[in-house]
């Protein structure tokens, strides 16, 4: 069974998943395929990124997942990845150039329900044991988070709000995807020099300390 906080509601014929190509939102866009199929729902799929030119790998990553998708859900309308530039600089965040992008490609696409699978970070001792620093202040780790937020024109929906990665831990055991969709995925936000230009993750930053203390390991295949 679908864990419950997935959902598609019943008059929506399109969505969006913003895919990072981490663990959480490739697992997240897995559970939404998996749902339109269970439920024969007549459900188009649309894989959105913002590529940083600075990590010129993530698109081929994101790919990759897609392709693995479609061969298990053939019956599923995936369309191809949808993009927009989000590389860092000093004149526009990060965040406001993933919500221009994706604002951009749901309205020319007549979509309302964007997909995110942000999830909490670890509890505040964990971190501390790791040695996690604070995350964005989004990320706080309770158990009180609306899973849908009203936005312009549509929704966003963040299933996993609530819960960190331990719980897509035991989601990717539940559905056996270890061997399959979870090296696919890329975590590591480390520059060329710190991955030999992404051939490996860096174990340093903040995301290959939370994917290690999830699931025991910080690789990633590069196909």
């Amino acid at each position: 069974m679908i864990p419950e906080q997935i959902f598609i509601d019943k008059d929506v014929n399109k969505i969006a998943i913003s895919n990072s190509g981490g663990l959480d939102s490739s697992l997240m866009t897995y559970l939404l395929c998996k749902y339109i199929t269970d439920n024969n729902l007549n459900v188009e799929v649309y894989p959105m990124h913002g590529i940083d030119n600075t990590r010129p790998t993530s698109p081929e990553n994101v790919q990759n997942i897609i392709n693995f998708l479609r061969e298990q859900f053939p019956k599923v309308k995936i369309h191809d990845m949808l993009t927009w530039d989000n590389t860092k600089d000093w004149i526009v965040p990060k965040t406001k150039k993933d919500s221009a992008g994706l604002t951009k490609h749901c309205v020319e696409n007549n979509i309302t329900h964007i997909y995110g699978g942000r999830t909490a970070n670890p509890p505040p001792d964990v971190m501390h044991q790791i040695g996690m620093k604070a995350m964005q202040s989004e990320r706080i780790h309770n158990n009180d988070k609306d899973i849908s937020e009203r936005i312009r024109g549509g929704y966003l929906i963040r299933p996993w709000v609530n819960v960190d990665k331990k719980f897509i831990y035991d989601l990717y055991v539940k559905f056996n995807l270890l061997e399959t969709l979870a090296p696919l995925t890329w975590s590591c936000i480390g520059f060329a020099d710190a991955t030999n230009f992404f051939s490996k993750p860096c174990g340093k930053c903040e995301w290959c300390k939370e994917k290690k203390w999830a699931f025991g390991y910080d690789w990633c295949r590069r196909l």
